[in-house]
């Protein structure tokens, strides 16, 4: 077996995946494979992580991510790439390259896959991209892929944010059409994708949980939180950035580089106070804004001070993350046009589709959330399918 994991793959005891397999089950792991950020988080975001042998586990750990980042944007129909089948099968048998997925020379050696990292409920979240980039691999060499799946730190009700437009924006962080914020455990979106895009041929085991209920966040579920990646401390952190990870592909700070990423937004031109004044104006359910001064030590702005706000979410089950920080742009695009910009294939692939950017620009942000009110609610309709817990 290979098991693709991270520091957040562990029992409720808070022993790793690895340790638990072969001390209890005597499981034959031959090696691992790590995702975005390596096995123990120390690489920051879109930064390569190499493969190396850990002496702690005496097992070679392969990074995913490395494998995988510059073949998953390629477009639909792309002949580029090794392994793949003919021009006209490639779009509906493999979402992305299955020849650079996982290492061919080590895959075709295994009988089995198993997935355990723990997501955050963001299709932009990377452990989705890895997670069918690895179903693509066990499908082309015809082995097993099971999945241990974890709850949705957010709740697995709350559906919010545009439906990626497959075709024309799908990437690694957007490798199907989900929303934004979906409200599906992994084994679901597994389940979901494996009927759709693979038609069943991927030999997929979700081992599902034990008393996870739909409406539950991470802290009802009684279990630590374990940070899954290095800006994702706590879970106040995983809801909000079911709106905020847009702030990345703009020229604010996200607030990467302070003691709250994503919770903290800004730059050095910002007038915070005027900002936060003009956010609560508008009421938004569930969150207030306050006026905040920060100095990142890393990423957008190190070591300059900046002005914005942070976001206080009061009410999480009120709370509409990508609605809020749709407001948010929207309102630093009026106020500082010519200063604010939006990097736009980046912003595009975040939301999934270009209508997010050119309502923030039109500020015709009503019809925006209306259009999006009614993809969400198709969506509902169509997850019902595939959802394995009531």
């Amino acid at each position: 077996m290979g098991l693709v994991s991270n520091r957040t793959g562990v029992s409720s005891t808070l022993v790793y995946s690895l340790d638990y397999l072969r001390e209890r089950y005597s499981v034959k792991v031959e090696c691992m494979f790590s995702p975005e950020h390596g096995f123990y988080l120390t690489e920051q975001a879109g930064e390569p992580v190499p493969s190396h042998y850990d002496e702690r586990f005496g097992v070679k750990i392969y990074s995913v991510y490395q494998h995988l980042t510059r073949e998953s944007a390629l477009p639909v129909g792309s002949a580029k790439g090794a392994g793949r089948k003919g021009p006209k099968e490639k779009s509906a048998d493999y979402p992305v390259d299955a020849g650079k997925s996982l290492p061919d020379e080590v895959v075709s050696e295994l009988d089995a896959v198993l997935f355990d990292t723990q997501d955050v409920g963001t299709r932009a979240y990377t452990q989705l991209g890895s997670m069918v980039n690895t179903m693509a691999s066990c499908a082309k060499h015809d082995i097993d892929f099971l999945l241990l799946d974890r709850p949705n730190p957010v709740n697995g009700v709350a559906v919010q944010g545009p439906v990626l437009e497959y075709t024309r924006h799908r990437s690694f962080v957007g490798v199907y059409s989900i929303p934004l914020r979906h409200g599906m455990t992994m084994g679901e979106v597994a389940s979901m994708i494996n009927a759709e895009v693979y038609h069943g041929r991927v030999r997929l085991r979700v081992c599902t949980m034990e008393n996870w209920a739909r409406e539950m966040w991470f802290d009802d579920t009684g279990f630590p939180w374990v940070m899954p990646s290095p800006n994702m401390p706590t879970l106040a952190t995983a809801t909000v950035y079911t709106g905020q990870v847009l702030f990345e592909a703009t020229n604010i700070s996200e607030g990467r580089g302070t003691t709250k990423p994503f919770e903290i937004v800004g730059a050095p031109w910002i007038d915070g106070y005027s900002l936060a004044c003009e956010v609560n104006s508008m009421n938004i359910p569930g969150v207030r804004a306050i006026e905040a001064k920060f100095t990142p030590t890393f990423s957008k702005f190190k070591g300059e001070k900046c002005n914005g706000i942070e976001i206080v979410v009061l009410d999480r089950n009120a709370f509409n993350g990508f609605e809020f920080s749709v407001r948010v742009l929207e309102t630093i695009q009026r106020k500082y046009d010519g200063k604010f910009q939006l990097k736009t294939d980046a912003f595009d692939r975040l939301a999934g589709t270009s209508v997010v950017r050119e309502s923030i620009t039109n500020g015709s942000l009503g019809d925006l959330f209306e259009k999006v009110k009614q993809e969400d609610q198709a969506f509902e309709e169509k997850r019902r399918d595939f959802l394995l817990y009531s």
